[in-house]
């Protein structure tokens, strides 16, 4: 009896390569490349895709073309939601603009401290648009760029943001820091904080306003509330004890 040979197996196709690991972006661009297609930060209102972009960029810096200053001065340009949107409405290339761009509030006293440091960074970084904006008022861009709080401060190249930052610290050597991780761009070394960078352009104090969409807020909510109790059950007795109240008080007067 001749033994039987089982049918050859079919050989298992090879198993795909892990994907690299965070310590391993900067040895895999073209990884990289298909993550931040895949992860664009306007697109998302979560911290990590930006966190992602800072360490995948760390791999590759953007190129950025320098500005031409055409004698406009080195200091912050606060825009409307029409300026930035014109600023940042280039197409997307290998080379091209590169925008720092604060989403501020006047009330915010983080915004009003980290203030004279961002003001400062128009000089450090000539070549780069240093931009701040008032969510407050312009709030129709805040889900569009992921600003959930303020401050936020975003790196656009072109019109695409690529990094925003997220350390505790907002200083002027930390926000320098940032912008050479992602551009390659360092800082001018002489330029410091100075006096009149608690001046302006973007307030180093905290604007103390009305605010007139709050007040109108509580109005509604009384107004609302009254509006329930008088035609609840409860509403409705307290109405019928004072109009018997006044009733036996006229009552009482008439016999007098």
């Amino acid at each position: 009896m001749s033994a039987v040979v089982p049918p050859p197996r079919e050989a298992l196709p090879p198993t795909p390569p892990p994907p690299p690991q965070h310590q391993g972006f900067s040895q895999s661009p073209s990884y990289t490349s298909t993550l931040l297609a895949f992860c664009p930060a306007h697109d998302s209102d979560f911290t990590f895709p930006y966190l992602l972009i800072n360490a995948l960029n760390k791999a590759k810096h953007i190129k950025c073309v320098a500005r031409d200053l055409k004698g406009e001065p080195l200091q912050v340009e606060i825009v409307n939601s029409h300026t930035l949107l014109q600023h940042l409405g280039a197409k997307n290339g290998t080379d091209g603009h590169c925008y720092v761009v604060l989403f501020f509030a006047p009330w915010c006293t983080f915004c009003a401290r980290m203030a004279p440091h961002y003001n400062a960074i128009a000089r450090a970084f000539p070549d780069l648009h240093v931009l701040a904006i008032n969510a407050a008022h312009f709030s129709n861009l805040n889900s569009r760029y992921g600003t959930i709080s303020v401050p936020n401060v975003l790196i656009f190249h072109n019109s695409k943001a690529v990094a925003r930052f997220n350390k505790s610290f907002r200083t002027l050597k930390s926000f320098s820091k940032f912008i050479h991780n992602i551009t390659g761009i360092r800082a001018n070394a002489s330029v410091t904080v100075m006096p009149w960078d608690h001046e302006g352009p973007l307030p180093s104090s905290v604007l103390e306003e009305a605010d007139h969409l709050l007040w109108l807020s509580w109005a509604f909510v009384f107004l609302f509330s009254c509006t329930v109790f008088c035609r609840s059950t409860a509403g409705q007795r307290v109405f019928e004890a004072i109009r018997d109240f006044g009733h036996e008080h006229h009552h009482h007067q008439h016999i007098d």
